[in-house]
C-alpha cells in the first residue's frame, strides 16, 4: 500500500512539473500610455501574474489594452483567455473585433470560432 501511494505521489510530481509554465503577459515597459492608462494596464498585469491561469484576468487585461488601441497587446491576452476556457464565445469575437482592420481573414477566423 505504502509503494502504491510513494508511486502516485511520484507521477503527480512529475506531471506537475511537465506542465508547460503559461506565458507571461505582454510587456509593459515599452508602451507609451497616460499614467492613469498605464496604470490600470499593471492592475490588470499584476492581476494576470497573480492567477495566470484565469481567462477572465487574460480577457480583462485584453480589454484594457483592446481600449487604449494596442491592438497587438489585446490580441496575445484575447488568445491565452481562448486558450485557456476554449468554450468561452467571448474572447474569439473581441479578437475578430481587434484584427477586422489589419487581418480580415484572421477576423473572420475569429469570428466563426465565437460562433462555434
Amino acid at each position: 500500500r505504502r509503494n502504491i501511494l510513494l508511486t502516485l505521489l511520484a507521477s503527480a510530481v512529475l506531471l506537475t512539473g511537465c506542465a508547460e509554465p503559461p506565458p507571461a503577459p505582454p510587456a509593459t515597459d515599452t508602451l507609451e500610455a497616460e499614467p492613469l492608462v498605464e496604470q490600470r494596464i499593471l492592475e490588470a498585469t499584476d492581476a494576470v501574474k497573480a492567477d495566470p491561469t484565469s481567462a477572465e484576468a487574460w480577457g480583462r487585461l485584453g480589454e484594457i489594452y483592446d481600449i487604449h488601441r494596442f491592438a497587438e497587446q489585446a490580441l496575445v491576452c484575447y488568445e491565452q483567455a481562448s486558450k485557456i476556457d476554449p468554450d468561452e464565445w467571448l474572447w474569439p469575437y473581441f479578437s475578430g473585433i481587434v484584427s477586422r482592420e489589419s487581418d480580415q481573414a484572421a477576423a473572420v477566423a475569429h469570428f466563426e470560432r465565437a460562433i462555434d
